[in-house]
């Protein structure tokens, strides 16, 4: 006999059977879109610095080792508030949570773009890295919830190419960046990905 209580069936049975009542299969790939372009703008931010790092070095004129701090504050801020960020996940609903993270990265994201002092910048990149937390730690887990589990493996595979897609891009972009345009646009760019990821999310 199943020891599955009511909501656990329940929750089988909407996952088994499509919403609407008919007999289409709900395209449940919609919901991919935005979680793909948040987690590619997380891990492009994580790569994309590193090629600038000179450049902002000679805009702020100031030292390498203070210059480093622009990537490392964001990486160490992303890593250490993952798990953090899925408890709040738990507690406040994971599709608010993604999305406050989106919106929280774009606005960060312009305001790193706008920053006077190198100081302000590095400071900007803690919030990104605070932003990037609550986009990574929910991105696969909204997969898990909207894939049944025949077609999670997929989900999850696709997710994972995204990741490499971001951490491969991001050199390349920000070397075109800082040789064609200012170096303010490697943060910039990520202000029509975040709102058009969030206007995926809300029609998903």
């Amino acid at each position: 006999m199943s020891d599955d209580g009511p909501a656990a069936r329940s929750e089988k049975n909407a996952l088994a059977s499509p919403p609407d009542g008919g007999g289409r299969a709900w395209p449940r790939w919609r919901v991919f879109p935005p979680i793909a372009l948040g987690v590619i703008m997380a891990t492009l931010d994580a790569s994309v610095v590193n090629i600038a790092l000179p450049t902002l070095q000679r805009a702020f004129r100031t030292g390498l080792t203070t210059v480093e701090w622009v990537a490392l504050a964001y990486s160490l801020t992303l890593t250490g508030l993952l798990l953090a960020a899925g408890r709040l996940a738990d507690a406040r609903g994971r599709r608010g949570v993604y999305g406050a993270g989106l919106l929280l990265f774009t606005g960060a994201s312009l305001l790193c773009g706008l920053a006077p002092t190198i100081h302000a910048l590095i400071a900007l990149r803690v919030v990104q890295g605070l932003a990037a937390a609550l986009v990574a730690a929910n991105g696969s887990a909204l997969l898990v919830q909207a894939f049944p589990e025949a077609e999670r493996g997929r989900a999850l595979g696709a997710f994972g190419a995204m990741v490499g897609v971001g951490l491969a891009v991001g050199p390349p972009l920000g070397g075109l960046v800082v040789a064609h345009a200012s170096w303010r646009w490697i943060f910039l760019v990520n202000l029509p990905l975040g709102l058009l990821a969030f206007w995926l999310l809300g029609r998903r």
